[in-house]
């Protein structure tokens, strides 16, 4: 099936392709919880379990899908980094953000080659390293940024400030 030069032209126009669009597009990314990968299988043992349960009392018995009998099962919190796109028209204070589709790619190019670019110069930090980072054992820790007893000086502190004016 071909589209005629004419219809094509229409289409990419009722995108935005093409013409002079008025709307702003930045593309970014941000991390989200994947639900499938957090519980998949932690629902899937949950499911045995009420099948098991099933088997031995004779009754029908649901799985119990409750966040603490998840987190009990295995459960963790799997986050994965989504690209969103935000649009805003001109002249409007609203802006709409939501995952970024084929078509903002294309309606939104010259965006989207800017992302493309940044986003390969900055490396990205991965969740579980920004949160090792803080579980550091204080060991670790240089003894000159240590506050202990050793090094605190009982909170007395000299300060001296000259507030004479410079201009003559």
């Amino acid at each position: 099936m071909t589209i005629s030069k004419e219809d094509n032209q229409q289409v990419l126009q009722s995108l935005g392709a093409i013409g002079r669009d008025r709307r702003r597009a930045e593309f970014y990314e941000s991390e989200v919880i994947d639900q499938q990968a957090s519980s998949g299988k932690a629902k899937q043992r949950a499911t045995d379990d009420a099948k098991e349960m099933s088997l031995k009392t004779g009754n029908a018995v649901d799985p119990d899908f409750s966040i603490s009998n998840l987190a009990r099962l295995g459960a963790k919190e799997v986050m994965k980094t989504v690209t969103y796109v935000k649009i805003q028209h001109y002249g409007e204070k609203d802006i709409k953000s939501r995952p970024v589709t084929e078509e903002d790619k294309i309606i939104f190019a010259k965006q989207w080659e800017q992302f493309n670019a940044r986003s390969k110069k900055v490396p990205v930090q991965s969740r579980e390293i920004r949160e090792g980072w803080y579980n550091l054992p204080n060991d670790t820790i240089r003894p000159e940024f240590k506050s202990t007893q050793e090094n605190w000086n009982g909170g007395e502190f000299s300060v001296s400030f000259d507030i004479s004016p410079t201009c003559t």
